[in-house]
């Protein structure tokens, strides 16, 4: 038996290898139709940039998980639906650079196979699927983000009678000849789950009121002026506000019915500010959608992208417009994956929210690769994947999602920088600007030393061996003659306080980034003139930068000596606590150490940022087995975001992503300091890891 699957799978794969990509003339946008054939188990497909799948109108996918520029991954979905179900693939090529998919020629590589691995009907067969354009869609409009593709603009008035085409076998557009494209990707096998697409949250309307329009200038492009341009307030519903009570990340749903033609601006946010919208907030966005319907019309209408939506607001600019529904369908980590863990520890209300939160920012960040957030960016960056990896294998007790990221980093054979030796801060993505980030190829290193050693899953330490010491040579050309790393080129970075000013000079956190590297490679590496380097790198450091009392940030040449600035932060200390450990065992580093976990620090330290600095306070409370300290202060600083978000932030307060990535490290944190903590709350609860299906809060069993 298990040879006749073994060969029907080579076969299979055999066969899928000679599906040829496909697109239609110049398009941006297109929609694969196609009846499903009898006998279909499974939907197999590659696409860029990025598709969505239903079946008779039924969201059923949404993808691809990235891969580099020249691969694809490839999503396999399993249907049981009937033979006759309408397929409808629509795919859209992304026209901007961006972090979050690489701009790249459109395509589609799709098949339907039956259970023998047979295939039933594909892209290039010239009859399974019929292509047609897309007309709504408009593209002369502002980007959503830096960081991200176009916002999204539609004009349904221009084919009425096919704004619902997925529904339509012969959709009223125009179609489109398939041709093959010559050129196609090698093939990635996806190893993240699918994620969740069958949860649907409902909004609740909290505001109602009348918009004078009179200002609005109908050829304005830029969303926000086109809002400020109104006056909110007095009766009437032209502008409805809807709240889900929580931030969830998907795709934006709306009933909508129009009296007269009309056009919409929709706008969201990550949170409520002072208990209303504030569409000023998220600056760094075009967070809306407009859409213009046709009079008489009622549609569902459902966000082509993925956004970060607390509440979402709703301006009617023209016409007459009625808003029955609003929804939101959730696109996040699948939380059949959790690990159904039988044992039990005990949480306070409190950490239980805040743990809570931390799956809910994993969730939301783990579709396909590690994310910094899913709303401003969608990026795959290294740091945050550091802290992301030890929260998925926590959660699932697997590295799939971690080996789709470090690949990615792997399989090129040069990156788009203007330095050749070094690594992206975040991959795939475009790079318009050439920049880097000289401290973040560390994470990266660091994060596979790691999980050769504590995770497991695909091990990459020999195939990232050459790029690593590509890298260190890179490196050997910024040490000064005391052999320490001395003004690297690029965006220097380690978090978001002011600690990013003092890089002037030799920097002691790269340093300390450097000499952790050495460590761990020379001891996986068996190479010992690595682990020299590293121990004389780690004493030059421990005689230079610290003062007897806290570890200076950096030093400048004065008179031909190396001197200390005087710039001393919080986020110094840790890195220290992080990369030097152990440090001497004399009575100045145990005071330095107590002094700064007791928080000891007085006025001249520069405070640590919750990226990354408030972490690496939490992970040194751990490490010194300080558990009720870390549950005290972990649920000072976290719990008001718990609780106005249900997610954890990138920044203390409300000024960024309100769902970053690499807090979700907090789930095994708080796991660790409540298993080992001897003082337990009262009021406490006791649950399961599992997540529920729907909802992805914990199960209690109260």
């Amino acid at each position: 038996m298990e040879n006749n699957l073994m060969k029907e799978s080579i076969k299979s794969n055999s066969d899928w290898s000679r599906v040829p990509c496909v697109w239609g003339s110049n398009e941006p946008t297109l929609v694969f139709s196609a009846l499903l054939p009898e006998g279909t188990a499974e939907i197999r497909l590659a696409a860029a940039s990025v598709y969505r799948l239903r079946l008779n109108g039924r969201v059923t996918a949404y993808g691809p998980a990235r891969a580099p520029l020249g691969f694809a991954r490839v999503d396999r979905i399993p249907v049981e639906v009937a033979a006759g179900t309408l397929v409808s693939i629509e795919v859209v090529g992304y026209a901007t650079a961006n972090f979050y998919y690489p701009k790249q020629p459109p395509f589609l590589k799709a098949a339907f196979f039956d259970r023998k691995g047979e295939i039933l009907g594909a892209t290039g067969d010239g009859k399974t699927f019929h292509l047609h354009r897309l007309p709504f869609r408009k593209w002369d409009v502002p980007k959503l983000t830096h960081q991200r593709d176009l916002m999204e603009q539609y004009d349904f008035t221009l084919v009425p009678d096919a704004v619902e085409f997925y529904l339509q076998e012969n959709p009223r557009l125009e179609e489109v000849k398939e041709k093959n494209i010559p050129h196609s990707p090698r093939l990635l096998s996806r190893r993240t789950p699918l994620p969740d697409l069958s949860s649907i949250h409902d909004a609740k309307q909290t505001t109602s009121s009348g918009l004078d329009v009179r200002k609005v200038d109908p050829a304005e492009t830029v969303p926000i002026k086109l809002l400020d341009s109104c006056t909110i307030g007095g009766p009437g519903n032209r502008y409805c506000l809807y709240d889900f009570g929580r931030l969830y990340s998907g795709f934006l749903i709306a009933e909508l019915e129009a009296e007269e033609e009309s056009e919409l601006l929709i706008g969201w946010d990550e949170l409520l500010i002072a208990g209303t919208y504030d569409p000023h907030r998220a600056y760094w966005a075009n967070n809306f959608i407009r859409i213009r319907i046709p009079a008489g019309q009622r549609i569902v209408f459902e966000s082509f992208e993925p956004y970060a939506i607390r509440c979402a607001a709703f301006a009617v600019l023209e016409g007459n417009l009625r808003i029955h529904h609003v929804h939101l369908r959730e696109y996040a980590f699948d939380t059949s994956h959790f690990l159904a863990c039988p044992q039990r520890t005990m949480f306070s209300l409190h950490e239980n929210a805040i743990y809570a939160a931390a799956c809910e920012t994993f969730r939301q960040n783990c579709v396909d690769v590690f994310m910094d957030c899913p709303g401003r960016e969608r990026a795959a960056w290294l740091c945050d994947s550091y802290f992301m990896a030890e929260a998925e294998f926590f959660l699932t007790g697997r590295t799939d999602t971690e080996d789709d990221f470090l690949e990615n980093f792997i399989l090129p054979e040069r990156y788009p920088l203007p330095e050749p030796w070094m690594i992206p801060m975040c991959f795939p993505a475009d790079n318009p600007r050439s920049s880097f980030l000289p401290q973040w190829p560390f994470w990266l290193f660091l994060e596979i030393f790691e999980k050769k050693q504590r995770r497991g899953g695909m091990d990459f330490t020999e195939a990232i061996r050459p790029r690593f010491f590509k890298f260190m040579e890179g490196c050997e050309r910024y040490l000064n003659r005391e052999g320490l790393l001395e003004n690297l080129p690029g965006w220097n970075f380690i978090e978001w306080s002011r600690a990013e000013e003092f890089f002037q000079g030799v920097h002691f956190p790269t340093n300390m980034l450097y000499m952790k590297c050495l460590k761990e490679a020379g001891k996986l590496y068996a190479d010992s003139a690595l682990q020299k380097r590293s121990e004389d790198l780690r004493k030059k450091i421990l005689n230079t930068a610290f003062d007897g009392e806290w570890f200076h940030d950096n030093a400048t040449w004065i008179n031909g000596k190396l001197v200390r600035s005087g710039n001393i932060s919080e986020i110094c200390q840790y890195y220290a606590d992080f990369c030097l450990m152990p440090l001497p065992d004399t009575p100045v580093f145990a005071i330095w150490k107590k002094n700064l976990l007791d928080g000891h620090m007085e006025k001249k330290l520069v405070p640590a940022a919750m990226f990354i600095g408030l972490i690496l306070r939490f992970r040194s409370l751990l490490s010194a087995g300080r558990y009720e300290q870390f549950l005290r202060e972990s649920t000072a600083q976290l719990l008001p975001m718990a609780e106005n978000t249900g997610t954890l932030w990138e920044k203390e307060t409300p000024t960024a992503s309100c769902c970053h990535g690499f807090a979700s490290v907090l789930a095994p944190f708080l796991w660790e300091a409540a298993e080992k903590s001897q003082a337990h709350p009262q009021n406490s609860i006791q649950f399961t890891a599992a997540c529920t299906s729907n909802r992805g809060v914990l199960q209690h069993l109260v």
